[in-house]
């Protein structure tokens, strides 16, 4: 009898709190479904777990043992005795059960995220690059074999990828430690297995699918056999189609077990400290690898000029990949993380990578922009003046820099990428259908590739149009009509716009540089961005069916 009336009365208070609700349910048409479909489990939790915690927390004021649990006559009152008794008991089990809880919490993200960026560091200062990449290889696997939550091992994977980033030309150097590959592949195939869940696909996966059947038809009727069978035109191929609609499969049925803003919880500074290693790993460059110009300016003037600084580019690409998500911080912790926008800008200009001064400058504006869309009124006020300021002064800089060191072009007369451009035409005039396949040797003649890379063309289009010809066209077409059905969307909010522009800034650096043909990172990362773009987009078609104003402020 005791029960139906603690039940009947969590009734009464769930109705009247919820009793305006119910009224603008009816007054809005639309949410009224939404609201029925609730009600079972509404009823649901109320019985089964709002009423089992209120009558807890109401045992917990009375002595209550074994005894007499089933006896409410025999319970006496003692007020906040037990709640005393936890904290003062000889045993001391409390208060050793929350120092674990506090260890435990407190010690894994300090380990993941600042150990494993400190030891990113120690191996770039004494440039143990190799090393580096060996160590957190294994960090990953292992994390594989114990998580399936696929977001927990991106840090060390992201770390590898920046750190590995300065040993330009060093195939002979990595291909000693080609061990480390099987053993990250049994841990992956290991998680794969043991965490299995029901494979699912969003719109993108038909775009991946379209650009895995451009990549096998390229260069069908033209290549040689050799070529085609060879292994680094075998790895490319297969890499950038059947890895990548494999890996969309796994991401995308492993994200789906998990809430999306998570995942975006452990992206986000991850891709955070990846901007900062990038940064170090430019300065240290800059200031103690580059000792020919005793004068930093001058260091900075020779990697630009000179273009001696062979990690510029990928650098540069990791910086505008990471260059939004000190916007989302500023957004949602303190003002002050924009500024590390500019830092990033100012250590891409430093690096000397014309390409990522010229579309990071781009992406600064974008980020800019991104961040007076949704920051507080002062903050708009004080970026709408300083914004248009700081922006002139950028481009006064650069016209003034053209202007008294010449040569600044990044695509003309001479220039390999302009010949890249006149051979891309000539074979897709020769080849129109299916091009000349990923493994070719038109470039021959203006570029030798480096041991272990192909010879790319350094330009997302002209590689598309005389690779794969018509083919190719439509299916990176496809690919990204669909991925901007994700990004430009009326109601963003700031994790899709972080995304967005992230991806953004890929693409851009793509035009001038190899990009997203190269699988790992690049492409690797494409992907997992619109993965979670389309559970980003699953989570809010889901709240909209129970609060439809709901979207802009997440």
């Amino acid at each position: 009898m005791q029960a139906f009336i603690y039940v009947g009365m969590i009734l009464i208070i769930a109705g009247v709190f919820l009793l305006p609700a119910v009224r603008a349910a009816i007054a809005k048409s639309r949410q009224t479904v939404g609201y029925l479909f609730v009600a079972p489990a509404l009823v649901f939790l109320l019985l089964f777990v709002a009423y089992p915690i209120i009558y807890n927390v109401f045992l917990s004021f009375k002595d209550v043992d074994i005894t007499n649990i089933n006896y409410p006559a025999n319970q006496q009152g003692v007020g906040f005795a037990n709640y005393k008794s936890l904290f003062t008991s000889s045993d001391g089990q409390m208060l050793g059960s929350i120092k674990n809880t506090l260890v435990f919490t407190v010690g894994s993200i300090f380990f993941q995220f600042t150990i494993g960026f400190l030891l990113a560091l120690l191996f770039v200062w004494f440039k143990w690059y190799v090393a580096g990449a060996v160590v957190f290889v294994l960090i990953a696997s292992a994390e594989l074999v114990f998580c399936s939550d696929l977001s927990v091992p991106a840090l060390p994977l992201l770390l590898v990828s920046c750190i590995v980033l300065p040993c330009y030309d060093s195939f002979n150097t990595f291909i000693r430690y080609v061990w480390v590959v099987p053993v990250f592949l049994i841990a992956f195939f290991y998680n794969l297995i043991v965490f299995r869940e029901k494979m699912k696909i969003g719109r993108t996966f038909f775009g991946q699918l379209a650009v895995t059947v451009a990549l096998m038809l390229g260069g069908t009727g033209f290549i040689a056999r050799e070529d085609l069978l060879s292994p680094m035109s075998l790895f490319y191929v297969l890499s950038l189609g059947v890895g990548m609609v494999l890996i969309y499969l796994l991401l995308k049925s492993r994200f789906s077990r998990f809430n999306v803003y998570g995942i975006f919880g452990r992206i986000a500074p991850a891709m955070y400290l990846v901007g900062i290693l990038s940064c170090v790993i430019i300065l240290l460059y800059t200031v103690r690898d580059n000792p020919a110009d005793p004068v930093f300016f001058d260091r900075v003037l020779r990697n630009l000029l000179y273009e001696e600084f062979r990690a510029s580019n990928n650098l540069s690409t990791m910086l505008m990949l990471a260059m939004p998500f000190p916007v989302w911080y500023a957004l949602k912790q303190h003002p002050v993380h924009i500024s590390v926008c500019f830092i990033f800008f100012f250590a891409i200009v430093t690096s000397g990578s014309r390409a990522g001064i010229l579309l990071g400058g781009v992406e600064l504006v974008l980020c800019f922009l991104f961040w007076l869309r949704y920051c507080g009124e002062i903050s708009k006020k004080v970026g709408s003046f300083l914004g248009p300021i700081l922006i002139l002064l950028g481009l006064i800089s650069l016209n003034w820099f053209v202007t008294e060191h010449g040569d600044f072009g990044i695509v003309h007369d001479g220039e390999f990428r302009m010949e890249a451009i006149k051979i891309a035409i000539r074979e897709f005039r020769e080849h129109p259908v299916f091009g000349i396949g990923l493994r070719n040797h038109a470039l021959d003649e203006i570029y030798q590739p480096k041991k272990g890379a192909l010879c790319w063309f350094h330009m997302y289009f002209p590689q598309i149009f005389a690779t794969m010809g018509l083919a190719g066209f439509f299916a990176y077409l496809i690919q990204l009509l669909l991925r901007a059905t994700l990004i430009f969307r009326r109601k963003k909010g700031p994790v899709r716009s972080t995304l967005g522009l992230s991806y953004i800034g890929l693409f851009l650096m793509s035009q001038l540089n190899p990009g997203e043909f190269c699988p790992f990172p690049y492409a690797l990362m494409a992907v997992a961005i619109f993965v979670m773009l389309e559970q980003l987009e699953e989570t809010e078609r889901q709240a909209r069916l129970l609060a439809p104003e709901w979207g802009e402020n997440v």
